[in-house]
């Protein structure tokens, strides 16, 4: 199981996690599978790096079984790739600007979060995309075809 995988988990078993300088603190709940908690020590270590950024696990509705992960940076993101996340479910904190930006339908936000997941795909802002700009533009136009 990869450390991301024992995380996970740990929480859907109702646990809670936190990195206690070299040790994990882990808090369960009586009926608690025993091999989640040999996991746990077994990746000890690489829990310990992914607690101790910040990142926020969520279960989609869209696609129970497959969390999301938000998370600050890039950095954090190779290490959550390092540590078993799939790229799909990983959403960076410029990610998550991008689309609010976009004003996307809660429609268009399911197929996008499906096609990130299915290409392992990553958002990239193109690069004459203003920041912050000017987002005026009718639905479905660009501001290049004004």
């Amino acid at each position: 199981m990869s450390p991301l995988t024992c995380i996970v988990e740990c929480i859907r078993h109702g646990g809670w996690l936190a990195a206690k300088g070299s040790k994990i603190d882990l808090r369960k709940p009586r009926e608690f599978p025993q091999c989640l908690v040999e996991s746990l020590a077994a990746n000890r270590d690489a829990v310990i790096e992914l607690l101790t950024h910040d990142l926020i696990i969520v279960e989609s509705k869209l696609d129970p079984g497959y969390p999301l992960i938000w998370c600050a940076s890039q950095d954090v993101r190779d290490l959550l790739i390092e540590h078993g996340a799939e790229p799909g479910q990983i959403w960076t904190k410029e990610e998550l600007r991008a689309i609010a930006r976009a004003s996307l339908t809660p429609h268009e936000i399911a197929l996008l979060l499906n096609t990130k997941r299915l290409f392992d795909a990553e958002l990239r802002p193109e690069p004459n995309t203003p920041p912050e700009g000017d987002l005026s533009a009718p639905h479905g136009e660009t501001a290049n075809d004004r």
